[in-house]
């Protein structure tokens, strides 16, 4: 099962990211590495619901960049 995501540099700000990575924390933790292009994230939550925490945190993120969060 692939863990990992891959996000664009020039699409996701390093500071939504940051936050969205603190706010999971307690659900799952999350490994940030930076690359050329990209942020590269590792998840390390339970096997049988890798993929819906991945993609909800995904979701999550966008909601920060469009400001549907607040602080």
């Amino acid at each position: 099962m692939n863990r990992e995501i891959k996000l664009k540099k020039e699409i996701y700000p390093i500071r939504a990211l940051n936050r969205a990575i603190t706010d999971y924390k307690s659900i799952c933790p999350i490994l940030l590495k930076d690359k050329k292009d990209y942020y590269k994230c590792t998840f390390y939550a339970k096997v049988d619901y890798l993929e819906q925490v991945k993609d909800e945190f995904c979701n999550y993120l966008i909601e920060l960049i469009n400001g549907q969060v607040n602080a």
